[in-house]
């Protein structure tokens, strides 16, 4: 059963974010088994059915499954690119996966953080849209990844109105600080 009420909270927030010049994120903790990513999937949901939220924002979940492929913001970008587009419209998905093999190609360019990420950015621009990325399980990615990655995802949190972060904790953590 999702919690009705911090649906109705989140989902308010991602209202709010689509006009918003800089964007509200959320984490949402707590043990396991009390929902979470269940009512991740069905924000992820209302932003696909739900016109008003369609028009204007694509719902990207990254689950801890895909984590042993981010070792760090790079790589993060990737897979973000990766899920974006099996997001995206049938005539922009043969751009976009050119685009991600040519990233791929350049594993060991010292730029691919910028180049993954401008990638994810030009699609959104493409389409018109905002991003709500979804981290399940936030504080294990930020186990497994450099001590840097924190501060690059904050840095487009404060930086990209484009980008919207919601994330899932089983408890709070040190890197939250």
């Amino acid at each position: 059963v999702v919690r009705l009420p911090l649906l109705k909270i989140l989902l308010e927030t991602v209202e709010d974010n689509t006009t918003r010049s800089a964007c509200q994120r959320r984490l949402y903790y707590g043990p396991r088994g009390r929902g979470k990513t269940m009512l991740m999937a069905r924000v992820a949901a209302e932003i696909r059915v739900n016109n008003t939220f369609s028009k204007h924002w694509i719902a990207i979940r990254l689950f801890e499954e895909s984590y042993c492929e981010i070792a760090n913001i790079a790589e993060f970008w990737l897979e973000v690119m990766s899920e974006l587009t099996l997001s995206l419209p049938n005539v922009d998905k043969d751009n976009a996966k050119l685009s991600l093999t040519h990233l791929k190609e350049n594993w060991d360019h010292p730029n691919l953080e910028q180049m993954a990420q401008g990638a994810v950015l030009e699609q959104l621009e493409k389409q018109g849209k905002k991003a709500v990325i979804m981290v399940e399980n936030l504080h294990q990615l930020l186990d497994e990844v450099g001590d840097d990655f924190g501060w690059s995802i904050r840095k487009v949190m404060q930086n990209e109105p484009n980008i919207m972060f919601l994330a899932t904790a089983t408890t709070l953590f040190d890197s939250l600080d």
